[in-house]
């Protein structure tokens, strides 16, 4: 059972291993010093709560729940004009079980409700864009490394 609830100040361990567990996917073959490594992931981790919160007040930090434990967050800021994803992310043992597409749909079923587009970036080289354009995202225009991306009518 797939659920979606408001972050709270207790998730933020969970949140920043999330984070963490992705980032050291890219990062990790870098070479860097495990401790050096570690200050560099809680740094950005800390840096994106903030921009996120600067740059879209009004957004919302979402938990990701598979059968009652925390396995993701989406974070969406929703406005009269359209709904933006700042961020998806999956832990890395739970993905390609449908969990982000499953996530995706109440995205896009709300949406819909509301009748306004929901627009997002995804870096060139994330695999992600793939379920993006299988949902019926549309690619809107390319600001390397990124490719933003529309589902809906943005008039």
């Amino acid at each position: 059972m797939l659920t979606l609830r408001d972050a709270a100040a207790s998730d933020l361990p969970f949140l920043r291993g999330l984070f963490s567990a992705l980032r050291r996917r890219e990062w990790g073959s870098a070479g860097l010093d495990e401790a050096v490594l570690r200050r560099l992931i809680d740094m950005q981790f800390d840096a994106q709560q903030h921009q996120y919160r600067q740059a879209y007040p009004e957004s919302v930090c979402k938990i990701i729940e598979h059968g009652g434990v925390p396995v993701g967050r989406v974070w969406l800021n929703r406005s009269p004009s359209g709904f933006h994803i700042l961020d998806i992310s999956i832990a890395p043992a739970m993905q390609r079980l449908g969990i982000g597409a499953g996530t995706l749909a109440r995205v896009l079923d709300e949406a819909a409700a509301s009748a306004v587009p929901v627009t997002l970036m995804v870096a060139q080289t994330n695999p992600a864009q793939h379920l993006y354009r299988k949902l019926g995202f549309e690619v809107t225009a390319e600001r390397p490394p990124y490719f933003e991306m529309c589902w809906g009518d943005l008039r």
